[in-house]
Protein backbone atom coordinates (compact mmCIF):
# COMPACT_ATOMS: atom_id res chain seq x y z
CA UNK A 1 0.00 0.00 0.00
CA UNK A 2 1.31 3.46 -0.94
CA UNK A 3 0.17 6.61 0.91
CA UNK A 4 1.69 9.93 -0.22
CA UNK A 5 0.93 13.36 1.28
CA UNK A 6 -0.24 15.79 -1.41
CA UNK A 7 -1.40 18.78 0.62
CA UNK A 8 1.16 21.18 -0.88
CA UNK A 9 1.68 21.92 -4.57
CA UNK A 10 5.02 22.93 -6.05
CA UNK A 11 5.58 26.69 -5.79
CA UNK A 12 8.49 28.45 -7.54
CA UNK A 13 8.20 31.29 -5.03
CA UNK A 14 9.97 28.88 -2.70
CA UNK A 15 12.51 27.33 -5.08
CA UNK A 16 13.88 24.11 -3.47
CA UNK A 17 17.56 24.72 -4.24
CA UNK A 18 18.94 22.23 -1.71
CA UNK A 19 16.40 19.57 -2.70
CA UNK A 20 17.36 19.79 -6.37
CA UNK A 21 21.05 19.75 -5.41
CA UNK A 22 20.59 16.54 -3.41
CA UNK A 23 18.71 14.93 -6.29
CA UNK A 24 21.41 16.00 -8.76
CA UNK A 25 24.21 14.67 -6.52
CA UNK A 26 22.47 11.30 -6.18
CA UNK A 27 21.98 11.07 -9.95
CA UNK A 28 25.59 12.04 -10.73
CA UNK A 29 26.98 9.58 -8.18
CA UNK A 30 24.87 6.76 -9.60
CA UNK A 31 25.59 7.41 -13.28
CA UNK A 32 29.23 8.50 -12.92
CA UNK A 33 30.86 7.01 -9.79
CA UNK A 34 28.71 3.86 -9.64
CA UNK A 35 28.65 3.33 -13.43
CA UNK A 36 31.31 0.61 -13.39
CA UNK A 37 29.79 -1.46 -10.59
CA UNK A 38 27.53 -3.56 -12.80
CA UNK A 39 30.48 -4.74 -14.89
CA UNK A 40 32.40 -5.70 -11.74
CA UNK A 41 29.43 -7.60 -10.34
CA UNK A 42 28.92 -9.36 -13.66
CA UNK A 43 32.57 -10.42 -13.95
CA UNK A 44 32.59 -11.71 -10.38
CA UNK A 45 29.27 -13.53 -10.84
CA UNK A 46 30.31 -15.17 -14.14
CA UNK A 47 33.64 -16.31 -12.73
CA UNK A 48 31.98 -17.85 -9.69
CA UNK A 49 29.38 -19.62 -11.85
CA UNK A 50 31.81 -20.82 -14.51
CA UNK A 51 34.20 -22.24 -11.92
CA UNK A 52 31.37 -24.09 -10.12
CA UNK A 53 32.34 -22.66 -6.74
CA UNK A 54 28.81 -22.87 -5.33
CA UNK A 55 28.95 -26.67 -5.02
CA UNK A 56 32.27 -26.45 -3.21
CA UNK A 57 31.47 -23.55 -0.90
CA UNK A 58 27.84 -24.22 -0.03
CA UNK A 59 28.54 -26.53 2.97
CA UNK A 60 31.03 -24.01 4.37
CA UNK A 61 28.58 -21.13 3.85
CA UNK A 62 25.86 -22.93 5.83
CA UNK A 63 28.28 -23.69 8.64
CA UNK A 64 29.53 -20.09 8.66
CA UNK A 65 26.02 -18.69 9.01
CA UNK A 66 25.15 -21.22 11.72
CA UNK A 67 28.31 -20.49 13.73
CA UNK A 68 27.54 -16.76 13.55
CA UNK A 69 23.92 -17.19 14.71
CA UNK A 70 22.51 -15.90 11.40
CA UNK A 71 19.56 -18.26 11.47
CA UNK A 72 17.21 -16.01 9.48
CA UNK A 73 19.78 -15.67 6.68
CA UNK A 74 20.48 -19.41 6.78
CA UNK A 75 16.78 -20.23 6.41
CA UNK A 76 16.48 -17.80 3.50
CA UNK A 77 19.53 -19.14 1.65
CA UNK A 78 18.59 -22.79 2.20
CA UNK A 79 15.22 -22.01 0.66
CA UNK A 80 16.96 -20.49 -2.38
CA UNK A 81 19.22 -23.55 -2.69
CA UNK A 82 16.37 -26.04 -2.41
CA UNK A 83 14.30 -24.09 -4.96
CA UNK A 84 17.24 -24.14 -7.41
CA UNK A 85 17.48 -20.35 -7.32
CA UNK A 86 21.23 -20.66 -7.54
CA UNK A 87 21.80 -17.38 -9.40
CA UNK A 88 20.27 -15.36 -6.59
CA UNK A 89 22.12 -17.42 -3.99
CA UNK A 90 25.42 -16.92 -5.82
CA UNK A 91 24.93 -13.17 -5.82
CA UNK A 92 24.43 -13.15 -2.04
CA UNK A 93 27.48 -15.34 -1.42
CA UNK A 94 29.91 -13.25 -3.48
CA UNK A 95 28.70 -10.10 -1.73
CA UNK A 96 29.61 -11.61 1.62
CA UNK A 97 33.23 -10.49 1.77
CA UNK A 98 33.35 -11.66 5.39
CA UNK A 99 32.60 -15.19 4.21
CA UNK A 100 35.50 -15.14 1.74
CA UNK A 101 37.87 -13.98 4.47
CA UNK A 102 36.63 -16.88 6.61
CA UNK A 103 37.34 -19.32 3.75
CA UNK A 104 40.74 -17.84 3.06
CA UNK A 105 42.13 -17.51 6.55
CA UNK A 106 40.26 -19.85 8.92
CA UNK A 107 42.01 -23.17 9.51
CA UNK A 108 39.26 -25.63 8.59
CA UNK A 109 38.27 -24.29 5.14
CA UNK A 110 41.85 -23.31 4.37
CA UNK A 111 42.99 -26.90 5.03
CA UNK A 112 40.23 -28.22 2.79
CA UNK A 113 41.08 -25.96 -0.14
CA UNK A 114 44.80 -26.57 0.29
CA UNK A 115 44.53 -30.37 0.31
CA UNK A 116 41.72 -31.05 -2.17
CA UNK A 117 41.62 -30.75 -5.93
CA UNK A 118 39.67 -27.50 -6.36
CA UNK A 119 41.55 -26.19 -9.37
CA UNK A 120 42.80 -22.63 -9.16
CA UNK A 121 40.29 -21.71 -6.42
CA UNK A 122 42.71 -19.45 -4.54
CA UNK A 123 43.52 -17.31 -7.57
CA UNK A 124 39.98 -17.09 -8.99
CA UNK A 125 38.32 -16.51 -5.62
CA UNK A 126 40.78 -13.71 -4.88
CA UNK A 127 39.81 -12.09 -8.20
CA UNK A 128 36.12 -12.30 -7.27
CA UNK A 129 36.83 -10.80 -3.85
CA UNK A 130 38.81 -7.91 -5.33
CA UNK A 131 36.07 -7.14 -7.88
CA UNK A 132 33.38 -6.97 -5.20
CA UNK A 133 35.54 -5.08 -2.72
CA UNK A 134 36.22 -2.35 -5.30
CA UNK A 135 32.52 -1.61 -5.92
CA UNK A 136 30.96 1.53 -4.48
CA UNK A 137 28.53 -0.51 -2.39
CA UNK A 138 31.32 -2.39 -0.61
CA UNK A 139 33.55 0.67 -0.33
CA UNK A 140 31.02 3.16 1.03
CA UNK A 141 27.89 1.20 1.96
CA UNK A 142 26.92 0.88 5.62
CA UNK A 143 27.91 -2.58 6.91
CA UNK A 144 26.59 -3.14 10.48
CA UNK A 145 29.19 -5.81 11.30
CA UNK A 146 32.05 -3.48 10.33
CA UNK A 147 31.03 -0.01 11.51
CA UNK A 148 32.68 2.97 9.82
CA UNK A 149 31.45 6.37 11.04
CA UNK A 150 31.82 8.02 7.62
CA UNK A 151 29.64 5.35 6.02
CA UNK A 152 26.63 6.62 8.00
CA UNK A 153 26.73 9.58 5.60
CA UNK A 154 28.09 8.01 2.43
CA UNK A 155 25.53 5.19 2.23
CA UNK A 156 22.76 7.78 1.84
CA UNK A 157 24.03 8.77 -1.62
CA UNK A 158 24.45 5.28 -3.13
CA UNK A 159 21.79 3.14 -4.81
CA UNK A 160 21.55 -0.48 -5.84
CA UNK A 161 19.95 0.01 -9.26
CA UNK A 162 18.09 2.53 -11.40
CA UNK A 163 14.65 1.66 -9.97
CA UNK A 164 16.01 2.07 -6.43
CA UNK A 165 17.30 5.52 -7.39
CA UNK A 166 14.14 6.64 -9.21
CA UNK A 167 11.85 5.44 -6.42
CA UNK A 168 13.81 7.28 -3.75
CA UNK A 169 14.10 10.49 -5.76
CA UNK A 170 10.36 10.46 -6.50
CA UNK A 171 9.42 10.38 -2.81
CA UNK A 172 12.12 12.92 -1.97
CA UNK A 173 10.78 15.42 -4.51
CA UNK A 174 7.12 14.83 -3.59
CA UNK A 175 7.72 15.70 0.07
CA UNK A 176 11.00 17.60 0.06
CA UNK A 177 10.02 20.85 -1.64
CA UNK A 178 7.40 21.64 1.03
CA UNK A 179 9.74 20.84 3.92
CA UNK A 180 12.51 23.00 2.50
CA UNK A 181 10.08 25.89 1.97
CA UNK A 182 8.79 25.54 5.54
CA UNK A 183 12.07 25.23 7.50
CA UNK A 184 14.71 26.81 5.26
CA UNK A 185 17.43 25.45 3.01
CA UNK A 186 20.35 24.75 5.33
CA UNK A 187 18.17 23.37 8.09
CA UNK A 188 16.56 21.10 5.49
CA UNK A 189 19.99 19.78 4.46
CA UNK A 190 21.08 19.22 8.07
CA UNK A 191 17.86 17.42 8.99
CA UNK A 192 18.01 15.30 5.83
CA UNK A 193 21.48 14.03 6.77
CA UNK A 194 20.55 13.56 10.44
CA UNK A 195 17.56 11.39 9.48
CA UNK A 196 19.80 9.30 7.23
CA UNK A 197 22.27 8.79 10.07
CA UNK A 198 19.45 7.89 12.48
CA UNK A 199 18.03 5.40 10.00
CA UNK A 200 21.46 3.84 9.57
CA UNK A 201 21.95 3.62 13.34
CA UNK A 202 18.64 1.85 13.97
CA UNK A 203 19.33 -0.54 11.09
CA UNK A 204 22.75 -1.29 12.62
CA UNK A 205 21.36 -1.84 16.13
CA UNK A 206 18.89 -4.44 14.85
CA UNK A 207 21.39 -6.10 12.49
CA UNK A 208 24.71 -6.05 14.33
CA UNK A 209 25.96 -9.22 12.64
CA UNK A 210 24.80 -8.24 9.16
CA UNK A 211 27.68 -8.25 6.67
CA UNK A 212 25.67 -7.04 3.67
CA UNK A 213 26.15 -3.30 3.03
CA UNK A 214 23.13 -1.00 3.24
CA UNK A 215 22.79 1.68 0.55
CA UNK A 216 20.10 4.17 -0.37
CA UNK A 217 18.47 7.40 0.75
CA UNK A 218 15.40 5.65 2.19
CA UNK A 219 16.15 6.57 5.81
CA UNK A 220 16.74 10.21 4.91
CA UNK A 221 13.60 10.35 2.78
CA UNK A 222 11.50 8.67 5.48
CA UNK A 223 12.65 11.48 7.76
CA UNK A 224 11.61 14.10 5.21
CA UNK A 225 8.17 12.46 4.90
CA UNK A 226 7.82 12.54 8.71
CA UNK A 227 8.83 16.21 8.73
CA UNK A 228 6.21 16.94 6.06
CA UNK A 229 3.56 15.42 8.34
CA UNK A 230 5.06 17.15 11.37
CA UNK A 231 4.51 20.53 9.75
CA UNK A 232 0.75 20.02 9.91
CA UNK A 233 0.56 17.95 13.12
CA UNK A 234 -3.14 17.18 13.80
CA UNK A 235 -4.50 19.24 10.92
CA UNK A 236 -6.37 17.16 8.32
CA UNK A 237 -4.41 17.16 5.07
CA UNK A 238 -4.78 15.47 1.70
CA UNK A 239 -3.18 12.11 0.88
CA UNK A 240 -3.03 10.02 -2.27
CA UNK A 241 -3.42 6.27 -1.80
CA UNK A 242 -2.79 3.26 -4.03
CA UNK A 243 -3.90 -0.17 -2.83
CA UNK A 244 -3.75 -2.84 -5.55
CA UNK A 245 -6.33 -1.60 -8.11
CA UNK A 246 -7.80 1.06 -5.82
CA UNK A 247 -6.52 4.63 -6.08
CA UNK A 248 -7.82 7.94 -4.82
CA UNK A 249 -7.48 10.73 -2.28
CA UNK A 250 -8.49 11.09 1.36
CA UNK A 251 -7.99 13.52 4.22
CA UNK A 252 -6.67 12.59 7.66
CA UNK A 253 -4.80 14.20 10.58
CA UNK A 254 -1.15 14.33 9.51
CA UNK A 255 0.40 12.73 12.61
CA UNK A 256 -2.01 9.77 12.45
CA UNK A 257 -0.40 8.80 9.16
CA UNK A 258 3.09 9.11 10.71
CA UNK A 259 2.10 6.54 13.35
CA UNK A 260 0.86 4.32 10.51
CA UNK A 261 4.16 4.71 8.62
CA UNK A 262 6.28 3.77 11.65
CA UNK A 263 4.01 0.88 12.64
CA UNK A 264 4.03 -0.52 9.11
CA UNK A 265 7.83 -0.58 8.95
CA UNK A 266 8.20 -2.22 12.38
CA UNK A 267 5.53 -4.82 11.53
CA UNK A 268 7.19 -5.63 8.21
CA UNK A 269 10.60 -5.92 9.88
CA UNK A 270 9.36 -8.62 12.25
CA UNK A 271 7.00 -10.22 9.74
CA UNK A 272 9.12 -10.27 6.56
CA UNK A 273 11.95 -12.61 7.38
CA UNK A 274 14.76 -12.55 4.84
CA UNK A 275 13.59 -9.41 3.04
CA UNK A 276 16.24 -7.15 1.48
CA UNK A 277 14.29 -4.02 2.49
CA UNK A 278 15.85 -2.07 5.37
CA UNK A 279 12.64 -1.58 7.37
CA UNK A 280 14.46 -0.39 10.48
CA UNK A 281 16.31 2.28 8.47
CA UNK A 282 12.91 3.55 7.31
CA UNK A 283 11.52 3.46 10.86
CA UNK A 284 14.60 5.26 12.17
CA UNK A 285 14.16 7.96 9.57
CA UNK A 286 10.47 8.41 10.38
CA UNK A 287 11.08 8.61 14.14
CA UNK A 288 13.99 11.04 13.85
CA UNK A 289 12.10 13.27 11.40
CA UNK A 290 9.11 13.41 13.73
CA UNK A 291 11.29 14.14 16.76
CA UNK A 292 13.13 16.93 14.93
CA UNK A 293 9.84 18.63 14.08
CA UNK A 294 8.58 18.23 17.65
CA UNK A 295 11.79 19.70 19.06
CA UNK A 296 11.66 22.66 16.68
CA UNK A 297 8.01 23.43 17.46
CA UNK A 298 8.78 23.29 21.19
CA UNK A 299 12.09 25.15 21.35
CA UNK A 300 12.38 27.31 18.19
CA UNK A 301 8.90 27.68 16.60
CA UNK A 302 9.99 30.88 14.83
CA UNK A 303 11.98 28.89 12.28
CA UNK A 304 8.79 27.76 10.51
CA UNK A 305 7.45 29.68 7.54
CA UNK A 306 3.87 29.79 8.83
CA UNK A 307 2.70 31.86 5.85
CA UNK A 308 3.66 29.00 3.54
CA UNK A 309 2.39 26.24 5.85
CA UNK A 310 -1.03 27.85 6.29
CA UNK A 311 -1.37 28.95 2.67
CA UNK A 312 -4.39 27.32 1.06
CA UNK A 313 -3.26 25.55 -2.11
CA UNK A 314 -6.52 23.79 -2.83
CA UNK A 315 -7.01 23.24 -6.54
CA UNK A 316 -9.68 25.45 -8.09
CA UNK A 317 -12.69 23.21 -8.88
CA UNK A 318 -12.86 24.81 -12.32
CA UNK A 319 -9.24 23.76 -12.98
CA UNK A 320 -10.01 20.19 -11.95
CA UNK A 321 -12.96 20.08 -14.33
CA UNK A 322 -10.79 21.61 -17.05
CA UNK A 323 -8.22 18.82 -16.61
CA UNK A 324 -10.97 16.21 -17.00
CA UNK A 325 -12.20 17.83 -20.22
CA UNK A 326 -8.68 17.90 -21.67
CA UNK A 327 -8.30 14.20 -20.87
CA UNK A 328 -11.39 13.46 -22.97
CA UNK A 329 -10.03 15.60 -25.82
CA UNK A 330 -6.65 13.82 -25.72
CA UNK A 331 -8.51 10.53 -26.14
CA UNK A 332 -10.60 11.99 -29.04
CA UNK A 333 -13.77 11.58 -26.96
CA UNK A 334 -15.21 14.90 -28.12
CA UNK A 335 -18.84 14.16 -27.25
CA UNK A 336 -17.85 13.29 -23.69
CA UNK A 337 -15.73 16.45 -23.56
CA UNK A 338 -18.73 18.59 -24.64
CA UNK A 339 -20.95 17.05 -21.98
CA UNK A 340 -18.29 17.51 -19.29
CA UNK A 341 -17.84 21.13 -20.40
CA UNK A 342 -21.57 21.82 -20.21
CA UNK A 343 -21.70 20.38 -16.68
CA UNK A 344 -18.67 22.42 -15.65
CA UNK A 345 -20.22 25.67 -16.91
CA UNK A 346 -23.46 24.88 -15.07
CA UNK A 347 -21.64 24.10 -11.82
CA UNK A 348 -18.91 26.77 -11.72
CA UNK A 349 -20.03 29.37 -14.28
CA UNK A 350 -18.43 30.52 -17.53
CA UNK A 351 -14.79 31.58 -17.62
CA UNK A 352 -12.28 32.34 -20.37
CA UNK A 353 -10.84 28.81 -20.54
CA UNK A 354 -14.31 27.33 -20.90
CA UNK A 355 -15.07 29.84 -23.67
CA UNK A 356 -11.97 28.75 -25.60
CA UNK A 357 -12.88 25.09 -25.14
CA UNK A 358 -16.41 25.74 -26.38
CA UNK A 359 -14.99 27.41 -29.47
CA UNK A 360 -12.43 24.66 -30.17
CA UNK A 361 -14.93 21.84 -29.73
CA UNK A 362 -17.42 23.60 -32.02
CA UNK A 363 -14.67 23.98 -34.60
CA UNK A 364 -13.77 20.28 -34.36
CA UNK A 365 -17.43 19.30 -34.79
CA UNK A 366 -17.89 21.87 -37.59
CA UNK A 367 -20.71 23.46 -35.63
CA UNK A 368 -22.37 26.71 -36.72
CA UNK A 369 -21.99 27.93 -33.14
CA UNK A 370 -18.23 28.31 -33.49
CA UNK A 371 -18.61 31.88 -34.89
CA UNK A 372 -20.79 32.85 -31.94
CA UNK A 373 -18.22 31.45 -29.49
CA UNK A 374 -15.39 33.19 -31.36
CA UNK A 375 -17.15 36.57 -31.01
CA UNK A 376 -17.58 35.98 -27.27
CA UNK A 377 -13.83 35.39 -26.97
CA UNK A 378 -12.95 38.47 -29.01
CA UNK A 379 -15.16 40.62 -26.74
CA UNK A 380 -13.46 39.42 -23.53
CA UNK A 381 -13.11 42.26 -21.03
CA UNK A 382 -9.82 42.87 -19.20
CA UNK A 383 -8.02 39.74 -20.48
CA UNK A 384 -4.70 38.58 -19.00
CA UNK A 385 -1.54 38.49 -21.10
CA UNK A 386 -1.95 34.75 -21.74
CA UNK A 387 -5.59 35.25 -22.68
CA UNK A 388 -4.65 38.00 -25.15
CA UNK A 389 -2.44 35.49 -27.02
CA UNK A 390 -5.42 33.14 -27.39
CA UNK A 391 -7.68 36.01 -28.45
CA UNK A 392 -5.19 36.94 -31.17
CA UNK A 393 -5.23 33.35 -32.44
CA UNK A 394 -9.04 33.40 -32.64
CA UNK A 395 -8.88 36.78 -34.40
CA UNK A 396 -6.51 35.45 -37.06
CA UNK A 397 -8.54 32.25 -37.57
CA UNK A 398 -11.80 34.16 -38.21
CA UNK A 399 -11.23 37.14 -40.57
CA UNK A 400 -14.87 36.95 -41.66
CA UNK A 401 -15.94 38.07 -38.17
CA UNK A 402 -13.92 41.29 -38.12
CA UNK A 403 -16.71 43.30 -39.73
CA UNK A 404 -19.22 42.02 -37.17
CA UNK A 405 -17.46 44.03 -34.46
CA UNK A 406 -18.20 47.70 -34.04
CA UNK A 407 -15.47 50.31 -34.18
CA UNK A 408 -15.08 50.62 -30.42
CA UNK A 409 -14.80 46.83 -29.96
CA UNK A 410 -12.18 46.61 -32.73
CA UNK A 411 -10.05 49.37 -31.18
CA UNK A 412 -10.16 47.65 -27.78
CA UNK A 413 -8.97 44.43 -29.39
CA UNK A 414 -6.14 46.33 -31.09
CA UNK A 415 -5.11 47.89 -27.76
CA UNK A 416 -4.97 44.38 -26.25
CA UNK A 417 -2.81 43.11 -29.12
CA UNK A 418 -0.40 46.06 -28.80
CA UNK A 419 0.90 44.54 -25.54
CA UNK A 420 2.10 41.36 -27.29
CA UNK A 421 5.81 40.87 -28.16
CA UNK A 422 4.85 41.00 -31.85
CA UNK A 423 2.39 43.91 -32.32
CA UNK A 424 1.65 43.19 -36.01
CA UNK A 425 -2.01 42.28 -35.45
CA UNK A 426 -2.56 45.53 -33.56
CA UNK A 427 -0.77 47.47 -36.33
CA UNK A 428 -3.02 45.87 -38.99
CA UNK A 429 -6.14 46.88 -37.04
CA UNK A 430 -4.86 50.44 -36.65
CA UNK A 431 -3.98 50.74 -40.37
CA UNK A 432 -7.39 49.45 -41.43
CA UNK A 433 -9.20 51.92 -39.18
CA UNK A 434 -7.06 54.80 -40.43
CA UNK A 435 -7.86 53.77 -44.02
CA UNK A 436 -11.54 53.93 -43.09
CA UNK A 437 -10.88 57.47 -41.85
CA UNK A 438 -11.79 56.62 -38.28
CA UNK A 439 -11.18 59.62 -36.02
CA UNK A 440 -12.23 58.09 -32.73
CA UNK A 441 -10.07 59.42 -29.87
CA UNK A 442 -9.51 55.84 -28.69
CA UNK A 443 -7.66 55.15 -31.95
CA UNK A 444 -5.02 57.69 -30.91
CA UNK A 445 -4.42 55.60 -27.77
CA UNK A 446 -3.92 52.50 -29.94
CA UNK A 447 -1.51 54.39 -32.21
CA UNK A 448 0.44 55.71 -29.20
CA UNK A 449 0.74 52.19 -27.74
CA UNK A 450 1.97 50.94 -31.12
CA UNK A 451 4.57 53.70 -31.20
CA UNK A 452 5.87 52.55 -27.82
CA UNK A 453 5.73 48.85 -28.81
CA UNK A 454 7.74 49.34 -32.02
CA UNK A 455 10.23 51.50 -30.14
CA UNK A 456 10.85 48.64 -27.69
CA UNK A 457 11.79 46.33 -30.57
CA UNK A 458 13.98 49.04 -32.18
CA UNK A 459 11.75 49.52 -35.24
CA UNK A 460 12.09 53.31 -35.18
CA UNK A 461 10.56 53.87 -38.61
CA UNK A 462 7.25 52.38 -37.52
CA UNK A 463 7.56 54.00 -34.10
CA UNK A 464 7.61 57.37 -35.86
CA UNK A 465 4.72 56.38 -38.14
CA UNK A 466 2.32 55.56 -35.28
CA UNK A 467 3.49 58.48 -33.19
CA UNK A 468 2.58 60.71 -36.13
CA UNK A 469 -0.85 59.02 -36.49
CA UNK A 470 -1.49 59.48 -32.74
CA UNK A 471 -0.58 63.17 -32.88
CA UNK A 472 -2.74 63.74 -35.95
CA UNK A 473 -5.76 62.08 -34.29
CA UNK A 474 -5.30 64.12 -31.14
CA UNK A 475 -5.12 67.42 -33.07
CA UNK A 476 -7.93 66.45 -35.45
CA UNK A 477 -5.76 66.69 -38.59
CA UNK A 478 -6.93 63.35 -39.97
Amino acid sequence: MVIIPTEKRFDWNYAPVVLFSIVLINILIFFVYQSGDNEKFERAFNTYQNEGFLKTEWPFFKKYLSDNDEQASLDKFEHLFNENKHDELTFHIILRLDFYRYLRFEEEPYTYFATNDVGDWFEKREQIYNEIESTSISSFGLTPSQINVFHFLSYQFLHGDIMHLLGNMFFLIVCGFAVEAAIGRWRFLAFYLICGVAGGLLHTVFNLKEAMPLVGASGSISGIMAMYLGLFRLKKIEFFYWLFIFVGYFKAPALFILVFYIGKEVFQFFGSSGSNVAFMAHAGGFVSGGLLMAACYHFIPKIFNQTYIEEDQTIDPAQEKLATIYEFIEKYQFEAAEKALSRAIEETGMNFDFSVLQYNLAKINDSDNHSHYALDILKTKRPTHQEIKKIEQVWMENPELHNQLNQDETIKIGIHFSSLPNPESAATICDQLVDKQCNDSSLSILAQKLSVAFGEINNFERKQKYESISNSLMTGDM
